[in-house]
């Protein structure tokens, strides 16, 4: 009868943790899949005209440069101004053409500078202009939705608008635009630059389902230990010696799966302490990982 409980019990935290483990994926890898499958997606075909060739070209290298000066502390401050030269390129290059694609490099590189609320309505720009297929659409719509929780959270943390706000940090404004100091953000680069992503540690779904499935299974555990003292404690008081015999037996036999459960939840915590852990300290060469200053404080940071 318990070995199905504790069965039961595995199989919840396994379907816990596969379906938190769903953090926005990465751009490359979902065009790449759907390239394969289906071709390439018409919403990201390059314009043709020569003037916004020109220009996408000139905003994929101040992109660039804005990703890699973002990552050393001692050029992060230099970061700002190459992004807004790359958002200034391809607004040249949307005015010479209307290919959705500069509306998707336009929304990545604000998402890169940490412009969360111009990245929202820019993607949405290019979901309504562009129309891509599934597999990008849903990627966008993850974005979008990871951003606004950002914004929500940052909104939910602001000072109370009679405190007069600290020189040189904006108050945050009514609108969904709630702009980060740019010079402290790592960014995602854009699709031509096919960059990977590591989601932040608050946003791995895997250690999180790890950690959440370590605690039911710990949790089944308890139970069955205190049924078996319980159980035990019937016993003592039991006059029949069959009856006694019986609940002893019972007692053992959810001590020890009790014990059993216990230690898999322990080991299963364990676990995703540490998947948490390698998720926001371990190096990969794709990952996106930083701790930097905003308006409210202090924020360890991962894109996704």
């Amino acid at each position: 009868m318990i070995r199905p409980i504790v069965a039961m019990l595995i199989l919840v935290a396994s379907y816990t943790n596969a379906r938190a483990a769903a953090p926005c994926t990465d751009e490359a890898e979902v065009v790449a899949v759907d390239t394969r499958k289906n071709g390439a997606d018409p919403s990201l075909a390059p314009p043709t005209e020569p003037a916004a060739v020109a220009q996408m070209r000139v905003g994929k290298q101040h992109h660039g440069a804005g990703i890699k000066r973002s990552r050393i502390v001692a050029t992060q401050g230099q970061a700002a101004p190459e992004f807004q030269a790359a958002i200034d390129a391809y607004v040249a290059a949307s005015d010479a053409s209307d290919a959705p694609l500069i509306l998707y490099n336009l929304a990545q590189t604000y998402r890169a500078a940490g412009r969360y609320g111009q990245a929202i309505n820019q993607y949405r720009q290019f979901l309504g202009a562009g129309k891509p297929r599934e597999p990008l659409r849903r990627l966008i719509e993850c974005h979008i939705a990871s951003m606004t929780a950002e914004i929500e959270r940052a909104a939910s943390t602001a000072p109370p608008r009679d405190v007069e706000p600290t020189p040189g940090v904006d108050m945050l404004p009514d609108s969904q635009s709630v702009e980060r100091p740019p010079a402290m953000v790592v960014p995602v680069m854009p699709l031509q630059l096919a960059t990977g992503e590591r989601p932040a540690w608050y946003a791995d779904g895997v250690g999180w389902g790890i950690l959440g499935g370590g605690v039911a299974v710990a949790g089944a555990g308890a139970f069955l230990l205190l049924d078996a003292n319980s159980l035990r404690t019937d016993a003592a008081s039991e006059p029949r010696d069959d009856v006694r015999i019986d609940l002893r037996d019972r007692a053992d036999s959810r001590q020890r799966w009790g014990a059993i459960a216990t230690a898999a939840g322990a080991v299963l915590v364990a676990g995703g302490v540490v998947k948490l852990a390698i998720t926001t300290r371990a190096p990969r060469s794709t990952a996106r990982t930083s701790l930097r200053i905003t308006p409210i404080g202090l924020a360890l940071r991962g894109q996704f």
